[in-house]
C-alpha cells in the first residue's frame, strides 16, 4: 500500500469517527474561521491572500501597515464554540472516495466516504483496531447508502472484511441491510479465526469475542 493510500485511510477513518459522535469540529472550525476572516480589515485580508497566492511572501509595506492595526482573528476561541454547523458540499470521485472543499479557499480534500471508510477500518481488525471500537462505530452507521455499499462489497476482495461487515450489520439490525443483494457478494468458503479464544459464528464462519457486550 502506498503512503498516499495510508494517509487517505487515516483521513477516512477520522472522518467517520467524527460523524459517529455527531461532532463536526473541523467543519465548525472552518465556518467560524470564515466568519472571523470576514471581519478583517482590507489590509489584513490582503496579507492573508498574499500568503495564499505567493506561497508565504507578503508585500513589506502591507506588513508595516498591518503592524499598526488590531488583529481581530481570535483563533483560540474558535475551538470552543458549540453547536453543529451545516456540512460542506462534497462530490463523489467513484470507488467510495469523495472530495470536499476545505478551508477558506476551498482546497480539495480527498477522503473515503463512510461506506468505504468502515470497510477500511474493518480491514485493520483485530491487528490495529479492536472489535469493540468497530462495534461502536458500526452501531451508529444508520444512514449508509445501500447502492454504494453494494458496489463496494461486490468489488471488495477481502473475505474477512465482507463477513465482518455483514456480521456487524446484522448485529445492529440496520435498515439498509435489507436492501443489499447478498447473493452477489462473494463470502468465500471455510472458517476465519479472527479472535483467539473467541466464539465461532456459525452463519459467517468467523470467530468473534465472547465478551463483546461486556460493559454496554
Amino acid at each position: 500500500m502506498t503512503e498516499t493510500d495510508q494517509e487517505r485511510r487515516r483521513r477516512g477513518i477520522t472522518n467517520i469517527r467524527r460523524e459517529m459522535r455527531g461532532n463536526f469540529e473541523r467543519r465548525a472550525l472552518i465556518e467560524l474561521l470564515a466568519e472571523e476572516i470576514a471581519k478583517l480589515s482590507p489590509t489584513e485580508r490582503r496579507v492573508l491572500e498574499g500568503v495564499e497566492e505567493d506561497g508565504g511572501e507578503v508585500d513589506t509595506e502591507e506588513l508595516l501597515e498591518l503592524e499598526g492595526e488590531e488583529l481581530r482573528v481570535d483563533v483560540a476561541a474558535l475551538g470552543h464554540e458549540g453547536g453543529s454547523q451545516p456540512p460542506l458540499e462534497a462530490h463523489s470521485l467513484g470507488g467510495g472516495l469523495v472530495q470536499q472543499p476545505w478551508g477558506q479557499w476551498d482546497w480539495p480534500l480527498t477522503l473515503s466516504a463512510p461506506e468505504r471508510a468502515i470497510l477500511e477500518l474493518l480491514d485493520e481488525v483485530p491487528q490495529r483496531e479492536t472489535f469493540h471500537q468497530a462495534d461502536m462505530l458500526m452501531e451508529g452507521l444508520r444512514t449508509l447508502s445501500p447502492k454504494r455499499l453494494q458496489k463496494l462489497l461486490v468489488e471488495c476482495r477481502s473475505v474477512k472484511v465482507k463477513r465482518l461487515f455483514l456480521w456487524f450489520a446484522e448485529r445492529h439490525n440496520h435498515a439498509w441491510l435489507k436492501q443489499l443483494h447478498r447473493e452477489e457478494i462473494d463470502l468465500g468458503t471455510g472458517k476465519r479465526m479472527l479472535q483467539r479464544g473467541g466464539k465461532l459464528d456459525p452463519k459467517f464462519n468467523i470467530t468473534v469475542p465472547e465478551d463483546l457486550d461486556a460493559g454496554r
